[in-house]
């Protein structure tokens, strides 16, 4: 027993090295954290080595018991990885490239700069973003679906899919829910009349309450397109970064 803290802090360590190296360590935390959990790792995995060798005289329980916990919890959420609907898929890098007078950007700088704007009915500017369709009742029977990409601040517990709703006319043949698309085109402000957009965004919210991941469809902007297309799955699918200026995290 009492080496048993130890063992359970040099698992523990182990478990967060093979959530660094696996690839998956995007979908639980903000990869700018990345040299501090290493850093975490190193220390927990010195201090388990250390208690294996030269063990205390007596048994710690209480550390037992929280390394225990805390081992259990991160290989439950590290074997959970990749599954639901906004499950992050690594992809060879590519060159991204497109037509000319379109800003390429994330939703998140969007939403940033349409936040800023003081724009009365059309954005001026033409712009071009990814992110997976998202098809429900809630929007398909107004006549739209939703373009919607996660966006991530620091860790799995704050994250949220925020996006727009587009004419499902423009809606790529053969694409499903989640597909993955790119869309070209201007943000246009909606009436006055916010009523029925804001209840259409709490019921859309509602709908992907399954989810864990908190939905923000923008119910003050529709996004005209001027063509969308299917896409391949960027190499980073949640956003981490977002500017109001150039040059955009796309």
């Amino acid at each position: 027993m009492r080496r048993l803290e130890g063992l359970l802090a040099v698992a523990y360590a182990c478990l967060i090295f093979f959530l660094i190296f696996s690839g998956s360590y995007g979908m639980l935390l903000n990869p700018k954290y990345l040299p501090l959990t290493v850093i975490s790792g190193c220390l927990l995995m010195i201090y388990g080595v250390h208690g294996i060798i030269r063990p205390m005289k007596k048994a710690n329980y209480a550390g037992i018991l929280i390394f225990s916990v805390f081992t259990m919890l991160t290989a439950g959420v590290t074997c959970g990885i990749g599954y639901g609907q906004y499950e992050q898929k690594q992809a060879e890098k590519r060159e991204i490239s497109f037509e000319k007078n379109y800003t390429a950007l994330n939703l998140a700088e969007l939403y940033m700069i349409l936040n800023s704007s003081d724009m009365k009915t059309e954005s001026a500017d033409k712009y071009v973003f990814r992110g997976r369709a998202y098809l429900d009742s809630t929007l398909t029977e107004h006549g739209y679906f939703g373009v919607l990409r996660v966006a991530m601040v620091c860790c799995a517990a704050d994250t949220i899919a925020a996006g727009f709703r587009v004419p499902i006319k423009y809606l790529p043949k053969g694409a499903e829910n989640g597909t993955w698309v790119k869309v070209y085109g201007t943000a246009v402000k909606v009436s006055d009349d916010k009523g029925k957009e804001t209840q259409l965004n709490d019921r859309a919210s509602r709908t992907m309450s399954g989810s864990p991941i908190d939905v923000s469809v923008r119910d003050d902007y529709v996004f005209r397109p001027d063509k969308i297309e299917k896409t391949e799955i960027p190499d980073k699918g949640y956003m981490y970064k977002w500017r109001l200026k150039p040059p955009y995290n796309y």
